[in-house]
């Protein structure tokens, strides 16, 4: 993004808003409950535990925030904080990608081509996820579609 990783800074600042974004998310809201998610899955202002971030993901997902589902899908195709499933990060990765989010359009063009976690490998489908994160701009996406479409994309 153009900005140099600060881990320190990011550390500290996490630390200073915590509570209230726990206050916040223990109130429902949506925002605050995703960043909870993310506070115990990278370590900001609460220990890692990838169970606890699991559990935020997937009440935020279930709210329909992008993000959460966006991450939600990301853990289930690690298996980080639960067992590996391809198809569950398939089924969370959709929903964002639908709503246009460029990493998750990438994400499901990987699954479609290598056939993880879908009924069987589908360049075709592949390609049109894959399209729709490069017209979003993301370099991998566009690298994909020259691949798989070959000269003159």
């Amino acid at each position: 993004m153009g900005v140099e990783r600060d881990t320190v800074r990011a550390r500290a600042l996490a630390e200073a808003v915590i509570d209230t974004i726990h206050a916040l998310a223990r109130s429902g809201e949506a925002e605050a409950i995703f960043l909870m998610g993310t506070a115990y899955d990278e370590g900001l202002g609460r220990p890692i535990d990838y169970g606890e971030a699991v559990r935020w993901y997937r009440e935020a997902a279930g709210m329909e925030h992008v993000l959460a589902q966006h991450n939600l899908g990301n853990v289930y195709a690690a298996g980080r904080g639960i067992e590996q499933d391809w198809e569950l990060a398939v089924r969370w990765w959709t929903p964002p990608a639908e709503r246009g989010d460029a990493i998750t359009q990438l994400r499901l063009g990987e699954a479609y081509e290598a056939g993880r976690g879908v009924e069987a490998v589908d360049t075709a489908v592949a390609l049109t996820w894959y399209r729709r994160a490069a017209e979003a701009g993301n370099a991998q996406a566009t690298e994909a579609v020259a691949r798989l479409s070959g000269p003159g994309g």
